[in-house]
């Protein structure tokens, strides 16, 4: 990925002069601006620290974004920086000028040049445009209606589908009867069929799921197929729109059916063995005679291969198998072309092979870089290529507060480089620990991201990786400082009887032991949760017993491996723990109900609760009553208060609370993470420094658009080979 740095920064720069100089904010706002401008300029084109310039770049778009002209500016110096990394990310950096700074016309001009030189690829003249976001992920697209008007997406608050119309960006409900409660059902997988007038999806009631139909106006639902113990999914709709594809999974058996859509029997096409079972995307032909299909390939758990059924024969053989990771778009519409991405060149890049008679008739070739980690959602009937793309990003910083006065100092925020959340800090308050999510492009072991404990120490910046292969949550550093336990897997363990748990982390060697391992139908990742008792000796967990379907607090002994059970309680939540600066008490939380949703927090209300450790009399502190997110429950210093954060359910802000830990009312100290989806924060041991993590993610629906034209420019790739080792020949 080339790009023009020299001459990009030059104009930049003297627009930034010019503009920045006559930019109307206060001086003490412009000035500081400037001077951040200056020090990411230094280090990105002096110094070559790319990721440091991008983090101070982020600052400046997040504090001065009152200063539109600087922070348009700093967005496009940030998406050439990403450029040199080459990440996707500088798209997105891009593509923001243009949809939030439309009056800095120059800018704009600017961030449309780079766009399209990172999206062409001779000859395509293929077009990618985003259509629609929702900015805290609360819906996700699933399928386009054949004239691309409208969409059918799933609704994360309530389970249920939705059709928007992109014209007019409104919404209606399809279904109505989803709901987290117990027991869950769901929608999802769904697919529009070809002559735009049914709805095929799944509806989940785990552990099982049906295949149900739909008209697109919400009238004559019904279901299509179910089977007692079974999972049925993947829907692919024949071109005549009267019959179905479908898979159907019982126990470890996987089979192909042919649904007709007036009812009748299924027919079973094939019975498919275990390295050719399907693993995401799946796609019609134009004759109707093909299904392509995305598999888990064979030797490298993560990486994918694509596959062709023939649907009269129920044959299967091998389309694209490759070294790489290779993830089935779809099959464009009236063409032999089936396009899907790639890893190969060390990002993700569209690909396309063509296909006549059943048999790839050229080589894998390369039709579009640097388009990410996405989700297809399907083909309109001119061949435009709809798909989701996600993005998710945990912003970390070091904060001065004051809590007698009950400020933040948000000005002399230091912001920590990477996606981080969950901080913890060491008792001498020179270190924290903390979660870093990585994307595993060339990793796909750890699977769509790798989650390692790092620790930095804040006076000198040295930040090292600690638990390598080992896949993390929730840590807590113990008082004596020695240890660190936190939730964790082991992603290279392929017992399928492991589930992970709790562990603990020497700090000097980086050794890591199980503390507490979790039982099927627990989830490591949410399901338990501990902190340390003031002696360093033993610890306190939370853990969803599935088998009691209850919560169960229990004592848990690191030395000497015996337990002892506190309490347990259904609406006790698992990350809510906090014990008290002298030992003696503990603080924890209980849910609103049982229908909340996750046991790991409180969500739509709920009571946090005071444990006297010694006699295990239990009592209520506080009632949160309002809906929004809570976590953070930590103690003041001294011993006198209990903190929590609180994130609005408009996601408007977080608040920092606190509670007098013998009773009274909750005061507001301060707020922070505007528009965020979620926010934390964790007290320094001295209460003068807090870590503050902000978490945002955005569901953003796209378009491909010129492909059948693009594709036939390039005449069929005849004369591309492919430049990687693959494992077949293919």
């Amino acid at each position: 990925m080339k790009t023009t740095r020299i001459g990009l920064a030059a104009i930049v720069g003297l627009t930034l002069v010019l503009t920045i100089l006559t930019a109307t904010p206060t001086p003490a706002l412009a000035q500081t601006g400037s001077d951040l401008f200056q020090q990411a300029l230094v280090k990105e084109q002096a110094e070559g620290d790319l990721r440091g310039a991008i983090t101070l770049y982020e600052r400046i778009v997040r504090d001065f974004s009152g200063n539109r002209t600087l922070s348009a500016n700093a967005l496009v110096q940030m998406g050439q920086c990403y450029e040199r990394l080459g990440s996707q990310e500088a798209e997105r950096a891009y593509q923001r000028v243009v949809r939030d700074y439309p009056d800095q016309t120059e800018i704009v001009t600017l961030a449309r040049a780079r766009l399209a030189a990172l999206q062409r690829v001779e000859p395509t003249g293929i077009v990618t445009r985003e259509l629609h976001s929702w900015r805290h992920g609360e819906r996700s697209g699933l399928s386009p209606t054949p004239d691309g008007r409208q969409l059918v997406a799933m609704d994360w608050e309530t389970g249920n589908l939705v059709v928007r119309d992109l014209e007019t960006d409104r919404s209606r409900f399809l279904t109505r009867d989803a709901t987290w409660s117990d027991p869950e059902q769901w929608a999802y997988s769904a697919r529009v069929s070809p002559d735009g007038r049914t709805v095929a999806y799944t509806w989940a009631t785990s552990p099982e799921a049906s295949l149900r139909l739909i008209g697109l106006d919400g009238s004559n639902p019904r279901v299509l197929y179910e089977k007692t113990g079974c999972w049925i999914e993947g829907a692919v709709w024949h071109t005549d729109s009267e019959s179905l594809v479908a898979w159907e999974s019982c126990d470890e058996t996987q089979r192909v059916l042919a649904l007709p859509v007036g009812g009748g029997p299924p027919h079973v096409v094939t019975t498919l063995p275990a390295d050719r079972r399907r693993a995401g995307a799946a796609s019609m032909s134009a004759d109707g005679r093909y299904v392509v299909y995305g598999t888990a390939a064979e030797e490298d758990a993560g990486r994918h291969d694509i596959w062709l059924l023939a649907l009269d024969s129920g044959t299967t053989l091998p389309l694209v198998q490759h070294a790489a990771d290779d993830r089935l778009l779809g099959w464009v519409p009236e063409t032999s072309e089936v396009l899907f991405l790639s890893d190969r060149d060390g990002r993700w890049d569209v690909w396309a092979v063509s296909v006549e008679d059943g048999n790839p008739s050229t080589q894998p070739r390369l039709v579009r870089r640097g388009l990410g980690s996405v989700e297809p959602t399907g083909f309109t009937r001119d061949g435009a290529l709809f798909f989701n793309r996600n993005t998710r990003r945990s912003s970390l910083s070091i904060v001065p507060v004051d809590l007698a006065g009950g400020t933040m100092d948000e000005a002399s925020a230091v912001a920590i480089l990477g996606s981080n959340f969950q901080p913890t800090w060491s008792p001498d308050g020179e270190s924290v620990a903390f979660v870093q999510e990585q994307e595993t492009v060339g990793r796909p072991w750890a699977g769509p991201f790798r989650r390692p404990l790092h620790i930095r120490r804040l006076s000198t910046g040295e930040e090292r990786e600690v638990t390598g292969l080992v896949q993390t949550r929730t840590p807590r550093w113990s008082p004596d400082g020695r240890s660190i336990l936190l939730n964790a897997r082991d992603v290279t363990n392929t017992d399928p009887e492991y589930q992970g748990g709790l562990y603990r982390l020497d700090v000097q060697t980086s050794q890591v032991t199980p503390v507490v391992e979790v039982r099927e139908g627990t989830s490591w990742w949410y399901g338990i949760s501990g902190v340390w008792s003031r002696d360093s000796r033993s610890i306190i967990y939370a853990m969803y017993d599935d088998s009691l379907g209850t919560v169960r607090l229990v004592r848990h002994d690191v030395e000497a491996r015996t337990e002892r059970e506190l309490y347990r309680n259904p609406l006790l939540t698992t990350r809510l723990l906090a014990v008290s600066p002298d030992g003696s008490r503990l603080a924890f939380a209980l849910r609103s109900s049982v229908d909340e949703g996750s046991v790991a927090a409180i969500r739509r209300g709920g009571r946090l609760m005071i444990m006297n450790l010694a006699s295990r009399e239990v009592r209520e502190l506080h009632a949160i009553r309002e809906p929004g997110d809570v976590g953070a429950l930590q103690w003041s210093p001294d011993g006198r208060y209990v903190l929590f954060a609180k994130t609005e359910a408009d996601y408007a802000r977080t608040g920092a609370w606190r509670v007098p830990a013998d009773g009274g009312d909750a005061e507001l100290l301060w707020t922070f993470g505007e528009d965020q989806f979620a926010g934390t924060f964790d007290l320094s041991p001295d209460g003068t420094r807090a870590a503050v993590m902000t978490f945002t993610q955005e569901s953003e629906i796209w378009v491909m658009e010129n492909l059948k034209e693009a594709l036939k420019a390039n005449d069929g790739g005849k004369s591309t080979k492919e430049t990687s080792t693959s494992r077949s020949g293919s």
